[in-house]
């Protein structure tokens, strides 16, 4: 994914800015092995993400998400690093 200035990298590069305004990648970056990416979904294609998320992981009683405004049920390691 780098390469110098002279070799300019083909990845992330549209042949028309409405293509790539499109295209719901909206940054990239690299910091040694590991990539970090910036996606911009339309409401609906997120709604979408989430119903198979929750399809492939369910959680009804919704124990993933509930008490953790609390840090007293957060694990030991977790709460040293807030405090």
């Amino acid at each position: 994914m780098y390469l110098t200035l002279r070799e300019p990298n083909e990845f992330c590069r549209f042949p028309t800015t409405e293509i790539e305004s499109k295209h719901p990648l909206r940054l990239y970056l690299r910091i040694k092995d590991d990539v970090y990416t910036v996606w911009k979904f339309r409401p609906q294609d997120s709604e979408g993400l989430v119903r198979r998320f929750l399809a492939a992981n369910p959680d009804p009683s919704n124990t993933h998400a509930a008490g953790y405004g609390n840090r007293r049920c957060w694990p030991l390691a977790e709460r040293m690093r807030l405090t």
